[in-house]
């Protein structure tokens, strides 16, 4: 795994974050002041919604395959075929959620199986292991979506393997 400093993870991260949300405002707030409606199934360019569905598909891919190279916004945008803005809009639409919030998904879904499949590693060098800026945010992250610490998951999984923690967290 290709480990980057600290510094900047934080920021890659914080310039994927605010690019996003500038880009949607924007959008937005340009859509509402020349009254444009969102949502009939087809583009300004004649692009269905299947278009968008298989770009946002191709987007979740190469996020997947990427996770430790830190893709750009504006990357990410080209090899979709779009816009950085038209990217983020459609990328929501399709997904629910916008890219950031998919690839910390993704990274915290990573943390589960690296903090079971190596115990000696500790709870830092896996959250800067996955691009996360610090412990104590990686940490703040995991708890807002499991619920409990990275050590509390620890401690109720030792013993346990790989293969069931899959399974009950797919049930």
């Amino acid at each position: 795994m290709v480990r980057m400093p600290a510094a900047q993870h934080l920021l890659f991260e914080t310039d994927l974050l605010l690019e996003e949300s500038a880009l949607l405002l924007l959008g937005s707030i340009l859509g509402q002041a020349v009254g444009v409606r969102q949502g009939n199934g087809v583009g300004r360019g004649g692009e269905s919604t299947a278009d968008h569905r298989e770009a946002a598909a191709r987007v979740k891919l190469l996020l997947r395959q990427d996770l430790p190279h830190k893709l750009s916004l504006r990357e990410l945008a080209g090899l979709a075929g779009y816009s950085p803005y038209h990217l983020c809009r459609l990328y929501k639409q399709q997904i629910g959620l916008s890219i950031h919030r998919y690839l910390q998904h993704l990274r915290l879904r990573e943390s589960l199986d690296l903090l079971v499949e190596f115990p000696q590693r500790s709870v830092a060098e896996i959250a800067h292991g996955l691009g996360f800026a610090s412990h104590s945010h990686f940490s703040t992250a995991f708890h807002g979506h499991f619920a409990l610490s990275p050590r509390a998951f620890r401690q109720k999984t030792s013993g346990r393997t790989l293969q069931e923690l899959r399974k009950i967290l797919k049930d």
